[in-house]
């Protein structure tokens, strides 16, 4: 009988100490316009079209999306730079961020998103590899992908003869990650 009552409370006091492991949460009632704490559940398995889907501040983006959410998201600190374009009609652009670069095509009205190069360390992928994070948890992560000594690629197709697929670019300097890279490869279609 005392090994069931102490058996009960060990798993009544486990109980207590794992529902405490995760992030406070404010107890008071949230209006419809406060943003509710949701847990964050990393990727897992092999490389999937959601592992390229750029999230910030529980907001996702993806690419060939109108760039204007994420300018939004970001805010007006951007440097921007413009060029006409030599695909499409009108001017491809750089928003500049520090730690962040978001590159643009003029395609159907807006300035589609082709592609967002991570450099600071402030943001982190849907398995939560960031800039300074060693190759080997990236390989980890994401599997062996296809590595040529300075860039660690995943391809969304997993073809590497298919340069119009949408891909995962870690840049790998020394053994860490220098910057990630969504890219679109709108350019090679």
């Amino acid at each position: 009988m005392k090994i069931k009552i102490l058996a009960t409370a060990l798993i009544l006091v486990f109980a207590v100490l794992s529902a405490c492991t995760g992030a406070p949460v404010d107890s008071t009632s949230a209006s419809s316009d406060q943003a509710v704490p949701t847990e964050t559940t990393l990727l897992t398995g092999p490389f999937v079209e959601k592992d390229m889907i750029f999230s910030l501040e529980g907001k996702d983006f993806l690419l060939l999306s109108d760039v204007r959410e994420l300018l939004g998201t970001l805010g007006d600190g951007y440097e921007l730079t413009a060029a006409p374009s030599c695909m499409f009609e009108g001017e491809d652009k750089i928003f500049k961020y520090p730690g962040m670069d978001i590159f643009t095509y003029p395609i159907e009205g807006m300035d589609q998103i082709d592609e967002i190069m991570i450099t600071g360390t402030d943001f982190a992928t849907a398995r939560g590899i960031s800039v300074g994070d060693t190759y080997e948890a990236v390989v980890r992560s994401y599997g062996e992908g296809i590595f040529d000594e300075v860039v660690l690629t995943y391809i969304l197709s997993g073809d590497p003869e298919d340069y119009a697929s949408p891909r995962l670019i870690f840049g790998i300097d020394s053994g860490k990650v220098s910057y990630i890279s969504y890219y679109s490869s709108r350019n090679m279609w």
